[in-house]
């Protein structure tokens, strides 16, 4: 038993080390090229990225990869992209993965800018567009498109557009093009560098509650580039400096009616690209130089999380990690390819404290045998996500996405019979309860 727990306290002091020094990761390889956007499809459970690549993970990949968390992937039928083959936007639209971009055609397949995987081959929607697509999104069990284009085919659609099932048709007149979409409050919100032909008054920012505009919103001076409503809240991020009403630098947060500035980033040319929550913390990412590249909020201003060798775009939250793509070679000085994983785990698991005796336990531990039981306390019901197991190395060697509710028993066949490990449950609220198992 003394020789257990020398083995119990080396693996235990492993893990916080190297969540510490090694928050950020690369995933094998990478991917070489440039990550234009991420979709996770929950009904897959995969991590879909898009861009403009010919390589992830070392294996011939185009434009469009996915990830489960362990291994890289093709999607579709792996043709080339062309002029140039950027994908910016991907969507899950009644059981169809969607992609919209600069893409001119997939194969031998003319796409104009959008396309649709039928499950044998790539085909356009309508008659896509004369120009790039850069967000879609489903609202109302409908699916829009915003971009910078103007036509379908000959017809005049202007850059917001609905898909009827027959044709694409003009949402909003809107004078410009528009970048970025999301549901906040009911309504979906379309962001961009625009103006309104009937109200001239708003001015990047427009709502649609899918019968007319609502320009309550007011604008802001200079581009809208993305838009995230977090937690029943609405963040805008861009170019800009200032709302209709005051002074608000690449960041602004929407509450009480009105725009509010949280203060932004600061130090040479700055503008914000994409904004997230992960653990019930603020981060961002763009081009500025102090703090650099990926930063959080810390209440009054904002700290250091990464710095690049390039630059980092988008952001988003893929089983309990938070995962950054753009443009880089380095990132905190290691070498990695315009994809990587940060996990903040440590300050999630209290810093390696015991957690409540009965919420998480594991029987037998430690075992001769690689089968365990896995008991949740009841007040977790409804908000556990998935289940990981990580072994004394740090890799992931198993993952399993909960489909039910309610959790009394669960059993796991690992991979290796002898070693330490440990098991990680996610919740829906940010929180992340570990334990440790072994086996003798």
């Amino acid at each position: 038993m003394k020789n257990l727990k020398y083995i119990f306290g080396v693996f235990w002091f492993t893990i916080i080390a190297n969540d510490s020094l090694a928050q950020c990761s690369s995933l094998q390889q990478g991917i070489i090229g440039w990550v234009n956007t991420f979709y996770v499809d929950s009904a897959s459970n995969l991590l879909f990225v898009g861009g403009n690549f010919d390589t992830a993970g070392g294996m011939n990949i185009n434009d469009i990869a996915t990830w489960d968390g362990t291994n890289w992937s093709t999607f579709g039928n792996n043709a080339v992209f062309s002029s140039p083959g950027n994908v910016s936007a991907i969507v899950n639209y009644n059981g169809n993965i969607i992609i919209g971009g600069d893409i001119d055609s997939i194969g031998s397949v003319k796409v104009n800018n959008i396309a649709l995987w039928n499950g044998t081959d790539w085909e356009t929607i309508g008659s896509g567009f004369n120009g790039p697509v850069r967000d879609l999104i489903v609202y109302q069990g409908e699916l829009y498109a915003c971009g910078q284009f103007l036509y379908s085919d000959t017809n005049y659609v202007g850059c917001f557009v609905k898909w009827n099932g027959l044709k694409w048709e003009q949402v909003s007149q809107l004078v410009g093009y528009a970048h970025t979409f999301t549901l906040y409050n009911g309504q979906l919100i379309i962001g961009g560098a625009f103006s309104g032909q009937i109200n001239p008054n708003f001015n990047n920012i427009v709502a649609w509650d899918g019968n007319v505009s609502d320009t309550s919103y007011s604008g802001f001076n200079n581009t809208v580039i993305t838009l995230k409503s977090l937690e029943d809240t609405l963040y805008a991020v861009g170019q800009f400096t200032a709302t209709s009403f005051n002074q608000s630098n690449y960041l602004s947060v929407f509450y009480n009616h009105s725009w509010h500035s949280i203060g932004a980033p600061t130090g040479g040319s700055n503008w914000i690209t994409d904004v997230i929550k992960y653990n019930n913390e603020l981060y961002v990412c763009g081009y500025f130089l102090n703090p650099p590249d990926i930063c959080k909020y810390n209440g009054s201003g904002f700290d250091s999380v990464a710095d690049v060798q390039g630059f980092i775009s988008n952001l988003t939250l893929y089983n309990g990690a938070l995962y950054a793509g753009g443009y880089f070679s380095q990132l905190n000085g290691i070498n990695i390819n315009s994809i990587a994983k940060y996990s903040n785990s440590g300050s999630s698991i209290e810093d390696g404290k015991s957690i409540e005796k009965n919420i998480l336990s594991v029987f037998p531990n430690p075992s001769l045998d690689a089968k365990f039981l896995l008991f949740v306390n009841s007040k977790l019901n409804n908000i556990i996500e998935n289940i990981e197991v990580y072994n004394i190395n740090g890799e992931r060697i198993y993952f399993h996405k909960f489909n039910f509710n309610i959790i009394d028993e669960f059993s796991l066949e690992l991979p290796h019979k002898q070693g330490v490990y440990a098991i990680k449950l996610n919740l829906s609220d940010g929180r992340i309860l570990t334990k440790i198992i072994v086996i003798i």
